[in-house]
């Protein structure tokens, strides 16, 4: 298998920053080895493999909209370049139930999920 750089150093012009869709598609073809066989095995021994076809899971987990934490809704303007930015919070805004008021300059609001 050949790596990024022996790759790379067939290419005209290489540049990572720029590279076209196609020659992306490529490279990761060529780096990324194929799948030679099939087999089923536990859940448990399946660290570092690579499925052969989607798991689509029956009904959704979790049942409705979440996130994995909370959090506080800022504008970015706000933010101090250097030290500690201070805000007015003025509300919160709960999973399922955006925050209905403007937020100002100055302004955040806490984000429950």
């Amino acid at each position: 298998m050949q790596t990024l750089e022996q790759i790379a150093s067939c290419v005209a012009g290489y540049d990572p920053n720029a590279l076209p869709v196609a020659q992306a598609q490529d490279f990761i073809a060529r780096l990324v080895p194929r799948v030679q066989a099939v087999e089923s095995l536990a859940l448990r021994s399946a660290l570092g493999r690579v499925l052969a076809e989607d798991i689509v899971s029956p009904f959704d987990v979790p049942a409705h909209d979440n996130t994995a934490m909370d959090g506080w809704a800022v504008r970015h303007a706000d933010l101090a370049t250097e030290g500690e930015t201070v805000l007015r919070q003025i509300g919160e805004a709960f999973a399922g139930h955006p925050y209905a008021g403007a937020v100002g300059a100055g302004d955040c609001v806490r984000c429950k999920f």
